[in-house]
């Protein structure tokens, strides 16, 4: 075999580890159907156990293993505070609504902190569209 097609091979198992690990399946049942099918090939003769197939299941090994490692690296970066008083600031995303006792409305947070959260704030003092506003909560 020619380097590339086993260069390319290498990607497309480590690519296979990344995937099988994205659709949350169990690794160890796929690594151990992956030697069972390739046990069953040696034993019936239509494959050679060779350096080959142990370099696709560490292929696949690594890819899997690639992604729960960024995974838990992009996890530890989210730092979460719980019942503690916290400063944010956001931008208002939508015009308030206002009823006759509070408004509502939508922010988006910024850094460090992310995604939207809704608002119930009292109608005093009034907010709009695009505001950068700063706010405490738990």
């Amino acid at each position: 075999m020619a380097a590339s097609g086993a260069f390319f091979l290498a990607l497309l198992f480590f690519l296979s580890g990344v995937f099988t690990a994205s659709l949350n399946l169990n690794f160890y049942l796929i690594l151990l159907l992956a030697l069972a099918i390739t046990g069953t090939l040696v034993l019936i003769g239509r494959i050679r156990l060779s350096w080959f197939w142990a370099a696709v299941f560490l292929a696949l090994f690594l890819g899997n293993f690639y992604y729960h490692l960024y995974l838990n690296l992009e996890n530890k970066s989210r730092i979460i505070t719980f019942n503690a008083n916290t400063a944010f600031y956001g931008i208002v995303t939508d015009e308030p609504r206002a009823s006759d006792k509070f408004q509502t409305f939508t922010v988006k947070l910024e850094k460090p902190f992310g995604g939207k959260i809704a608002i119930l704030a009292s109608l005093s003092p009034e907010f709009h569209y695009g505001d950068l506003i700063k706010f405490n909560g738990k």
